[in-house]
């Protein structure tokens, strides 16, 4: 992986030299400050890390580039990896979830926008989205797209919407295949009772999200 280029393209600059491997670097990317540390032996080895160097070096974000390119945004319910190809994000990684990397300007897009979306800044992605899946799985997110941020629909009311008025089980399926969570907002989804029902990010980050999309006052989701 040549990585000269990346770091000129995240215009971060200042190296300085850390312990057991890793190469650090400071600089400004959209306007925050920002410290990319680069190891070739991986984005997992990487995290671990990196409490440790950030000890000596106060930044904004932190971008982490391993032999898969990865960035990861630390974010109030954790670290979300991030995963895409030319053609657009095709995943949002929970914590620990590996596979994170690709198109450095999408990933780069998508980080910044989840970054306004925690800060309340922001209530609609504006992003190429590329996620695989079967074309009733596809139809199904895209349908999640319609669902305003601080709304829920329940599994019945997106298969009405998609024309599958008996389809609800199939709807629950597909929304809980969604591989771009929170950007194609599955968390939106309840049950018919107003039930929270299952998420595949774990039921107190659904509830985080929710809550946060009413505007309740949080703390970061103690994981």
């Amino acid at each position: 992986m040549e990585l000269t280029p990346l770091i000129e393209r995240l215009s971060l600059s200042k190296t300085v030299h850390g312990d057991d491997g890793f190469e650090i670097h400071r600089g400004v990317l959209a306007e925050r400050e920002v410290v990319g540390i680069v190891t070739g032996m991986g984005t997992e080895y990487a995290t671990v890390g990196i409490t440790r160097l950030l000890d000596a070096v106060a930044v904004d974000h932190v971008v982490v580039v391993g032999i898969t390119g990865a960035v990861d945004d630390d974010t109030p319910i954790g670290t979300l990896g991030l995963a895409a190809s030319e053609r657009g994000l095709t995943r949002v990684l929970w914590p620990g979830e590996p596979g994170a990397g690709g198109d450095d300007a999408v990933l780069a897009a998508a980080a910044a926008q989840l970054r306004e979306y925690f800060a309340g800044t922001r209530t609609r992605f504006d992003l190429p989205l590329a996620p695989d899946g079967t074309p009733f799985q596809r139809l199904v997110w895209d349908q999640l797209l319609a669902i305003r941020f601080g709304e829920t629909w329940s599994y019945g009311e997106v298969a009405r919407a998609i024309g599958r008025p008996a389809a609800s089980r199939a709807v629950g399926a597909a929304n809980g295949k969604n591989p771009i969570a929170i950007i194609i907002p599955c968390h939106r989804v309840i049950g018919s009772d107003g039930t929270l029902t299952g998420y595949g990010g774990g039921m107190p980050t659904k509830q985080w999200l929710l809550a946060h999309e009413r505007g309740d006052v949080q703390v970061k989701l103690a994981l």
